[in-house]
């Protein structure tokens, strides 16, 4: 459904840009370079980063459900690996099946594979938006454990996380069947309404959600850098034996605050950037069928 979306708002352009110029238009590239390089985006980059996601999540999910998830942070982790699973089968089944020659396929019931293309966005789309929303959780509570260590775990409680998780994963459900349920005729699959609606529901939300990661970030990186200023004068002092033991139990509290942030943060990072590297062969082949369009 959101690739018709995209495709009819190109045939609209062409459309006007066409009416405005009535002389023929030459393509960029040739449509037969243009197939070529779908192929290779879908059929084999997109295609072989959602595998290696799905294997790499699922052995996440396996790890986490082993330390078990009385922790905040492996609620996060296991729930960002469960919604990264999911749009990685998602992007994997819309690439198989949403392109030729298995899209104009048949199914047994003579429905077009394609279908099942289509339905697999009804999941992609508020996965990933979950998958920014438990990055932003993520990201807040690592940075109040360097900010706040002794107050990080009242403010993020067991069933406070497990909460904004659901709220968001209800959300998101919720959004995307309001967005394309059947009104009834007629039914404009391209309507700026339904457009409009997806910007502030969808796109605005995860906007918000990698902002919260950016500041977070930025503010973590800061007090590590106060801590660690302060971590290399209480050395000096270390060094010339005049630490009491007030100093020295909160030297070691800030070693295993950091130790186990830095473990996280790089955890976190790698999870997103496999998230996008996978998402980045769908975009890509979309961009140059509107090149290929408009060019």
């Amino acid at each position: 459904m959101a690739l018709e979306v995209s495709h009819t708002v190109a045939l609209t352009f062409l459309t006007n840009v066409t009416e405005k110029n009535p002389q023929h238009i030459s393509p960029i590239i040739s449509a037969y370079v243009l197939s070529i390089i779908g192929y290779i985006n879908g059929y084999v980059l997109t295609t072989l980063v959602g595998v290696l996601g799905v294997l790499t999540n699922t052995i996440n999910i396996c790890v986490y459900v082993k330390m078990g998830l009385s922790e905040t942070t492996n609620i996060s982790f296991f729930s960002l690996s469960i919604s990264d699973l999911l749009v990685s089968t998602s992007a994997v089944l819309v690439q198989l099946t949403y392109n030729p020659p298995v899209s104009v396929m048949k199914l047994p019931s003579g429905a077009p594979i394609s279908e099942i293309g289509m339905a697999a966005c009804y999941i992609m789309f508020p996965c990933m938006g979950c998958s920014a929303w438990i990055t932003a959780i993520l990201s807040v509570e690592r940075c109040l454990c360097i900010s706040t260590p002794l107050k990080v775990k009242e403010i993020f409680s067991r069933n406070r996380t497990v909460s904004l998780i659901l709220t968001m994963a209800v959300y998101q459900s919720v959004l995307i069947i309001l967005l394309y349920s059947y009104p009834g005729p007629p039914y404009d699959v391209a309507s700026p309404q339904k457009a409009l609606y997806f910007n502030i529901s969808f796109t605005a939300l995860t906007f918000v959600c990698f902002f919260i990661v950016l500041i977070t970030t930025v503010l973590l990186v800061v007090r590590l850098m106060q801590n660690l200023e302060w971590r290399n004068k209480a050395a000096e002092h270390f060094n010339k034996n005049t630490w009491s033991l007030k100093e020295t139990k909160a030297a070691r509290h800030f070693q295993d605050n950091f130790l186990h942030s830095n473990q996280d943060i790089k955890r976190l990072t790698s999870v997103r950037a496999m998230m996008y590297a996978e998402l980045v062969p769908f975009y890509s082949e979309k961009c140059f069928i509107v090149i290929f369009m408009i060019g």
